[in-house]
């Protein structure tokens, strides 16, 4: 066999390994991301749900605080409530409009920025959810009694009881701000921190990323 020949089948050779690699490569990817969408889609989906409530409530309390906007009290307890229920319709959104942003055609590491930041978005909304909450247990209060019982909370329980609830709301907040300002979006925040918005991020974001690492792994060793 000439010299030539040996060259020309080893060129074959390398052509099919390479065909075989990017084969692998790409089933690999499309395993990967199929993961990843559907994780994605899960998520949406308690999105949608979580947004249509929202919006409801917004509409409801939208409602009564038409009907009680010389009542200063009750009106605005739900000016309070209808700003936070927005805050978090538009936080929503937002989060579907990033998810339905992401490129699952796009390099690895564009996927993963992207996932990163839907991360910080859904962590960050639940913290703040959470955080707010117990701020917003006495407007709540007060709305929904005199919504679905007809009585005044002020007068009933009191205006002690209901700025003592307030201020414990508040006492609260300011530990959770705290708690923020130390998580922070910083790469070199505390581990506990860290581990902190991944669990509030939520499992569908979790599992998307994971795979999304293990993809990017291949592909540099790959490299």
């Amino acid at each position: 066999m000439e010299l030539d020949d040996l060259q020309e089948m080893w060129r074959g050779y390398d052509a099919r390994l390479d065909a075989s690699l990017a084969l692998n490569e790409r089933l690999l990817r499309r395993a990967s991301l199929g993961g990843t969408q559907t994780a994605l889609g899960r998520l949406a989906l308690g999105v949608r749900v979580e947004l249509v409530a929202d919006a409801i409530a917004l509409i409801f309390i939208g409602g009564f605080a038409a009907d009680h906007v010389r009542e200063p009290g009750p009106f605005a307890a739900a000016a309070v409530l209808g700003v936070a229920t927005l805050a978090l319709v538009i936080a929503l959104a937002t989060a579907l409009v990033a998810i339905g942003r992401i490129d699952f055609d796009a390099p690895v590491v564009a996927i993963a920025g992207s996932l990163d930041r839907l991360r910080l978005l859904r962590a960050w909304t639940v913290f703040a959810t959470l955080a707010v909450s117990p701020l917003l247990w006495t407007p709540l209060l007060i709305v929904a009694l005199r919504a679905f019982a007809g009585v005044d909370a002020i007068a009933a329980f009191g205006l002690p009881y209901v700025a003592a609830n307030l201020a414990v709301g508040v006492a609260l907040l300011a530990v959770a701000s705290l708690v923020a300002r130390r998580a922070g979006a910083n790469p070199h925040a505390p581990s506990p921190y860290r581990r902190l918005l991944d669990v509030l991020a939520g499992y569908e974001v979790r599992a998307a990323r994971k795979q999304v690492d293990a993809l990017a792994r291949y592909v540099a060793h790959d490299a």
